[in-house]
């Protein structure tokens, strides 16, 4: 569990520095500083965290499960944006779309994910059966 964690918290925090990177190179944007990226990897942190406990909560609906987590997520990154002074010369809607980009291909990374892990497992019961 601490090791899919740690993969997945890595796996966000480099996709989001790719993404405000690509950002900064296409607009030309120079704002985007070294010292930006510590808070972005704090933001990381406390959004996994957070969505560990998110998770262990047993909502009876999967779109009540996935506003809590979103509505979390933009939390997290807001104040955090607003302490470390994102938001200064950048958009505000620059990070939060960042930030959905973030969340959304994340997303999309655990079903493949677990879309993998059912066809292992299919193949092997498949197996077991002849």
């Amino acid at each position: 569990m601490v090791k899919e964690w740690f993969k997945d918290f890595l796996a966000t925090t480099a996709l989001t520095l790719i993404l405000v990177s690509c950002f900064a190179l296409i607009t030309g944007d120079t704002t985007v500083h070294l010292l930006s990226i510590f808070p972005s990897i704090i933001a990381n942190a406390i959004i996994h965290l957070g969505l560990l406990a998110i998770r262990l909560v047993d909502l009876k609906h999967y779109l009540v499960e996935i506003v809590c987590e979103v509505s979390f997520v933009l939390g997290v990154v807001l104040v955090v944006g607003h302490f470390a002074g994102w938001f200064r010369l950048t958009p505000i809607w620059v990070t939060v779309a960042i930030a959905l980009t973030v969340f959304v291909v994340a997303c999309l990374i655990n079903v493949s994910r677990l879309n993998h892990s059912l066809s292992e497992i299919n193949l092997a019961l498949s197996n077991t059966e002849r």
